[in-house]
C-alpha cells in the first residue's frame, strides 16, 4: 500500500485507525503512543484516517477587484511584460501593490505567459507548367587535390534533374551548361530561376561600365543564351537563398549521399578518383529521377516527364558518361526522346502486353503473384501461396513447392518471371534450406522456358517504395496503389507482387545485360 502522509505527520493511517477504535482515554493514548493530546482529540473525531488538504479554502489578495482586472486588461489588450504592468499599476493605481501579488493575478487567471507570435508560413512554389527550372552550383568536397562543382538544374513541374560536373564555375562554363540542358531537355523552358553567382549574372559586378546598379547589363554569357531563346532569367533576393529551395534541397542530397558512402582503401577515401565520384553521382541522380515522389503523385521525374501531354508520345531513358576536349569533365545524365515513328534507345521498349510472374521462394509458404505490364501500366492477374505441410521431410516440401509453381504457370502462361535473392543470415543451416527452396522455385518457371530475373530484397523495396530498407506495412500500401485490385492474402504474395513489379521496370536493362552476358 502506498502512503501518502504530509510530511510533519506523527500517526500512520494505522496508528489513527487504533485511536478511533480504542476506549481508552484521551490522556493514556497520548503516553502509550508518544504523541500529544490534541494530535488524540483530531483524529478520534474523524471518521476517516487520511490527511486533509492544508490549502486554504480563502485565498487572500491584496488586489481589489476592479485592480485585478486592470492587470488583466494590460496583459491581454497591451501585451505588457510583468515589470511593465508593475510600473504602471505602481505609478497610476496602487502604490503599494508588490510584483509578487501582480504575478500571482496573472497566473489565478491564466495569463502569466505571454502569446507567442504565430510562426510564419512556410513559403509554397507558386504553380508552374513543366519548363520553369531551378538551376544552382553545387560545391563538391575536393578530390586529388582538385576542385569540382556540380551544375544542376531541376524542373518545378516533374522534379526532373539534370547534372553536370565541372572543374570551373566561370561564366562560360555555365553557359554552356545552359546550351546543353535545353537541347537535353524535351520540352519548352520558359523560365530560369538562379542565385546572383557571378557564373549566372554580372547584376552585382563592379567592373562594369554604364552599367545599371544592383541590375544585370544583359551582356553575361547565361543572359544572352537566355534571351537567344526567349527565356525569362530570374534572379533571387540576396542572401535569401531558399527562394531557390526546390534546387538547393536537391543539393543537401547531393551531400547527405555522399556523406553515407563507406571510406574505402588504404587512404579512407570516400572515391578513388575523379571518375569514380562522377559514375556515383550520375547514378545517384539516375536512381532520383526513376524513385516515386509523394509531390508527383507517388510518380517518378522520368514518368511525370514522358506522361505529360503534347507532341512526344513515348520516352525511354538512357544514362551517358562523357566529357568534352581538354581537362574539363562533367556527367552528362541524358533523356533520350522517342518520336512518332521511331526509336532512339539503349534497348527498343517492348509495346505489347507482357505477362510476369514474381516468386518469393520460402520451405513454408511460396508466395507468387502475376501481373501484366504495358509500358508503365500495371494490370493485376492473380496471387497467392504454396504452402507444403509443415510435417513433410524436406525432399516432399520441395517437391510440393515444385508442383505447386508448376500448376499456376500452366494456369496463368506468364511471359517472364522473377526470383527474390536469398537473403544471408547468421543461421547457416536456414539460408541453406531458403536456397534449396529458392533453387526449386527457379528450376519450374525454366522448365516451361521462361527466363528468369533475380532481384535483392532491397532493390525490390527501393523500386516499390522508393526506400531500401521499407517495411511490409509501407510495401503493402504502395502495392494499393500501383495495383488497386490486388488483395494479397499474406505478406508472401504481397512481396511475390512486388517482385513482380520491380521486373516490370527494370526488365529492359535486365534483358540486356542477359544479352551482353550471352555474346
Amino acid at each position: 500500500m502506498e502512503l501518502n502522509l504530509h510530511a510533519n505527520a506523527t500517526t500512520t493511517p494505522k496508528t489513527r485507525g487504533y485511536i478511533q477504535r480504542s476506549r481508552k482515554s484521551v490522556v493514556q493514548l497520548a503516553a502509550e503512543l508518544g504523541v500529544s493530546e490534541t494530535t488524540i482529540r483530531r483524529w478520534r473525531g474523524r471518521t476517516t484516517v487520511a490527511d486533509r488538504s492544508h490549502q486554504p479554502r480563502n485565498l487572500t489578495t491584496s488586489l481589489s477587484a476592479v485592480e485585478e482586472r486592470a492587470v488583466c486588461e494590460l496583459r491581454t489588450s497591451l501585451q505588457l511584460p510583468l515589470d511593465d504592468i508593475v510600473e504602471v499599476m505602481q505609478r497610476c493605481i496602487n502604490a503599494k501593490l508588490s510584483r509578487s501579488a501582480i504575478h500571482r493575478c496573472l497566473q489565478r487567471n491564466g495569463i502569466s505567459r505571454r502569446p507567442k507570435p504565430d510562426k510564419p508560413k512556410a513559403g509554397v512554389f507558386e504553380t508552374a507548367s513543366v519548363g520553369f527550372i531551378h538551376i544552382d552550383l553545387k560545391h563538391l568536397p575536393a578530390l586529388q587535390r582538385r576542385t569540382s562543382y556540380a551544375f544542376v538544374a531541376i524542373d518545378r513541374a516533374t522534379r526532373y534533374v539534370y547534372v553536370e560536373i565541372h572543374s570551373r564555375r566561370d561564366s562560360e562554363t555555365a553557359a554552356g551548361f545552359l546550351q546543353r540542358f535545353l537541347a537535353h531537355f524535351p520540352h519548352d523552358v520558359h523560365t530560369i530561376l538562379t542565385d546572383n553567382g557571378a557564373e549566372f549574372t554580372d547584376r552585382f559586378a563592379v567592373d562594369k561600365k554604364n552599367k545599371p546598379p544592383g541590375r544585370p547589363s544583359g551582356s553575361h554569357p547565361f543572359d544572352r543564351l537566355c534571351k537567344q531563346h526567349g527565356i525569362d532569367h530570374r534572379l533571387t533576393k540576396p542572401y535569401h537563398p531558399q527562394t531557390n529551395g526546390l534546387v538547393e534541397r536537391f543539393n543537401r542530397r547531393i551531400a547527405e549521399a555522399i556523406g553515407r558512402e563507406e571510406k574505402r582503401g588504404s587512404a579512407r577515401r570516400t572515391f578513388a578518383d575523379h571518375a569514380d565520384r562522377d559514375a556515383f553521382l550520375g547514378k545517384f541522380v539516375h536512381d532520383y529521377n526513376r524513385t516515386r515522389l509523394k509531390c508527383l503523385g507517388y510518380k517518378a521525374p522520368i514518368q511525370a516527364l514522358t506522361n505529360l501531354p503534347g507532341p512526344n508520345t513515348f520516352a525511354g531513358t538512357t544514362m551517358h558518361l562523357s566529357a568534352p576536349a581538354g581537362d574539363d569533365h562533367f556527367v552528362y545524365v541524358s533523356f533520350t526522346m522517342v518520336w512518332r515513328y521511331h526509336y532512339v534507345m539503349t534497348s527498343p521498349p517492348i509495346r505489347q502486353p507482357v505477362r510476369i510472374i514474381g516468386i518469393d521462394p520460402g520451405l513454408r509458404r511460396t508466395g507468387w503473384g502475376v501481373i501484366e505490364t504495358e509500358g508503365n501500366r500495371l494490370v493485376f492477374i492473380g496471387c497467392g501461396s504454396v504452402e507444403p505441410p509443415d510435417h513433410l521431410p524436406l525432399a516432399s516440401r520441395l517437391l510440393a513447392i515444385h508442383e505447386g509453381l508448376a500448376a499456376v504457370l500452366g494456369d496463368f502462361r506468364p511471359a517472364e518471371a522473377a526470383v527474390e535473392q536469398t537473403f544471408v543470415n547468421k543461421d547457416g543451416v536456414a539460408t541453406l534450406k531458403l536456397g534449396q527452396a529458392r533453387g526449386v522455385a527457379m528450376l519450374a518457371p525454366a522448365m516451361f522456358g521462361i527466363e528468369v530475373a533475380e532481384y535483392a530484397p532491397n532493390q525490390v523495396k527501393k523500386t516499390v517504395v522508393g526506400a531500401g530498407h521499407a517495411d511490409k506495412n509501407q510495401i503493402a500500401v504502395m502495392l494499393k496503389i500501383l495495383l488497386p485490385k490486388a488483395e494479397p492474402k499474406s505478406a508472401d504474395a504481397a512481396d511475390a507482387l512486388a517482385i513482380a513489379i520491380t521486373h516490370a521496370h527494370h526488365r529492359a536493362s535486365t534483358a540486356l545485360r542477359l544479352k551482353v552476358a550471352n555474346l
